[in-house]
């Protein structure tokens, strides 16, 4: 029996069931929430090393990342079943015909073009609409989860809270995970031309980017997010509020984290860090622009925020 070093990355919440599962030679340990078991439910929470392997990742990628393959199958016998009576009824509003839902990769399909629908609706799959906020906490006391989230995140302690209308944000607290450099959006395919593009601000506040206490929701809150009419012709955005710009690449986000797996001349300084959408198998988030608030959004993608970085 090989002897293994073992690397706590979160904690089993309570009721969670445990399943191990190889990879490579590595044994990784996934928490799965009560209930019928969902693709993407899962949550790693401890990675068995082989003795001796010391996992040290460049600074400038997610620290001691590790790729999970077939953790948390689909167990559905009908395709369809994956999906209330509510998300049917929007599945047909979408154009989304019953019997063409066959395989996993067509329920993903669906599920993401669900939640950017109801995002974009300013409503849920159950119906119920979400609340119009008055304000935000990003980084703080007030929530234990938000706390815990960007406590991982950095390695260290959030020192302050910050409050603030956001008007296309539900109400709630959020972690700050940086301010961002730059967003890489691959322009619509209406556009002359469709090479990337990066987004920077130019604004003298920056542009917070928080994740909601899913880990599955990344916003921006602050700053000067405008885009010009010109802009927005550039990217082959449709006349509407709310308009598809195109889809995000990769993000690059300014933040101090104090992980040991984070080089010494990088460790607790302010520094570039990179992500590219979608680089271990997953698929990428759509990039939409909010005409009346002036916010860009992103929907979907198969992203999830955890301690070692933003991973696929």
């Amino acid at each position: 029996m090989p002897e293994y070093e073992t690397q706590h990355v979160a904690t089993v919440p309570p009721g969670w069931q445990v399943r191990t599962v190889r990879a490579r030679s590595h044994e990784v340990r996934i928490a799965f929430p009560p209930g019928a078991r969902k693709r993407g439910s899962g949550r790693v929470v401890e990675v068995l090393h082989p003795r001796g392997e010391n996992p040290v990742c460049n600074a400038r990628k997610n620290p001691m990342e590790l790729l999970v393959m077939g953790a948390n199958p689909l167990r559905a016998k009908n395709p369809i079943d994956n999906f209330t009576q509510t998300e049917k009824m929007y599945l047909g509003q979408l154009g989304f015909k019953w019997s063409e839902i066959k395989t996993a990769a067509d329920v993903r399909r669906a599920k993401a073009a669900l939640k950017k629908y109801c995002a974009l609706k300013g409503q849920c799959a159950s119906g119920h609409r979400r609340r119009n906020p008055e304000s935000i906490v990003m980084g703080g006391e007030p929530s234990e989860v938000a706390q815990e989230i960007y406590a991982g995140f950095h390695a260290d302690e959030a020192d302050k809270t910050i409050r603030r209308p956001e008007p296309h944000m539900p109400s709630g607290d959020y972690a700050q995970l940086g301010t961002l450099y730059a967003l890489a959006i691959k322009p619509m395919p209406g556009a002359q031309d469709r090479a990337v593009k990066a987004f920077m601000p130019t604004g003298a506040e920056p542009i917070r980017v928080v994740v909601d206490n899913s880990r599955r929701k990344i916003y921006f809150a602050g700053g000067d997010q405008s885009l010009s009419a010109e802009d927005l012709k550039m990217f082959g955005a449709a006349d509407t509020n709310i308009c598809q710009i195109g889809e995000a690449r990769y993000i690059t986000y300014l933040a101090r984290k104090y992980h040991t797996e984070v080089s010494e001349k990088d460790r607790g300084k302010v520094v570039e860090w990179v992500h590219r959408f979608g680089e271990d198998g997953g698929y990428p988030p759509a990039v939409f622009y909010d005409r009346t608030t002036k916010r860009i959004l992103l929907q979907g993608g198969s992203y999830e925020v955890q301690d070692r970085g933003i991973v696929n």
